[in-house]
């Protein structure tokens, strides 16, 4: 279940999101096209806060999506952007993408089922 809310306050000239839950690429392509609306009704310089303090865990298949949503803020004259995190990182799920890795000159494949960049084990 993921949680996607957006606020546009002209008064403030700020737009605020909130990411939480588990983020799939269908919730998080929604919530662009709504902050597509909401961003021509803020003067450039707008601050940006973005809470993913609740999101738990996001598919791979997002980062593209997201990198758009912050190019798209960015080149619309978004000023200073904050984003609230927790302790816990977000956990990206990588469905065994191999990659390769070198420990003292000698390479390695390997399978990445998650990620995160706490450095954490998380099982589910």
């Amino acid at each position: 279940m993921s949680k996607l809310d957006l606020k546009a306050d002209v008064g403030k000239n700020r737009l605020s999101f909130t990411l939480a839950g588990v983020i799939n690429k269908k919730g998080l392509g929604n919530f662009y096209t709504e902050l597509r609306f909401c961003v021509p009704d803020l003067q450039p310089g707008f601050e940006v806060i973005a809470d993913l303090s609740g999101c738990t865990l996001a598919f791979l298949n997002i980062v593209p999506t997201f990198k758009n949503i912050m190019n798209y803020l960015l080149s619309n004259g978004a000023g200073e952007m904050v984003a609230i995190s927790r302790r816990t990182a977000l956990r990206l799920v990588l469905y065994r993408q191999p990659v390769k890795y070198r420990i003292n000159d000698e390479e390695h494949n390997a399978l990445f089922h998650d990620i995160s960049n706490s450095g954490e084990i998380f099982k589910y």
